[in-house]
């Protein structure tokens, strides 16, 4: 007779690695069983910025943003070279509104959820225009004004053009 082995299976881990480009205001991911809590960010007025390498979330994975009082939107940028996968369920800890900018593709499966109070924008432009000449931009993190912006004129619901093949 042959023993039989029950391994445990592998917890389910989504795919979010942030990127330096916000310095000592980085996003951090902290694990908490199939849920995965997004922190940390840059604090502009009423504004929280995100920014990752990579941005994937695996079918059954759940990933929520916090949404710190006063904050009224997340914006988040994915810089690395991949499209986005958006498997399992995507969430914000709030009201907040949620931006998702990944120029290279950001693709929602049969299985993937929005769990949020405020409203949720996917876009594949490479930049989102604040205010009049600044821009939060997934391609050119290093001449990005954003932290040059004076709070109050941060956010004005344009996309800066963007054009790509389908």
């Amino acid at each position: 007779m042959m023993p039989v082995v029950t391994l445990p299976s592998p917890t389910v881990r989504a795919q979010l690695v942030p990127d330096n480009t916000l310095g000592a205001e980085s996003s951090l991911v902290t694990p908490m069983g199939v849920q995965e809590l997004i922190t940390g960010g840059a604090t502009r007025g009423a504004n929280l910025f995100h920014s990752f390498v990579e941005f994937n979330i695996n079918e059954g994975q759940q990933v929520y943003f916090a949404n710190p009082n006063g904050i009224d939107n997340i914006l988040t940028r994915v810089t690395g070279n991949n499209p986005s996968n958006i498997l399992g369920t995507l969430g914000v800890d709030g009201n907040a509104h949620l931006f998702l900018l990944n120029p290279k593709g950001i693709f929602f499966g049969k299985q993937a959820q929005l769990d949020m109070g405020g409203s949720f924008t996917a876009s594949t432009a490479d930049a989102i225009q604040l205010g009049d000449n600044a821009f939060f931009s997934a391609t050119d993190t290093a001449n990005s004004s954003l932290l040059d912006v004076n709070p109050e004129v941060l956010f004005n619901h344009r996309l800066r053009n963007h054009t790509a093949q389908i």
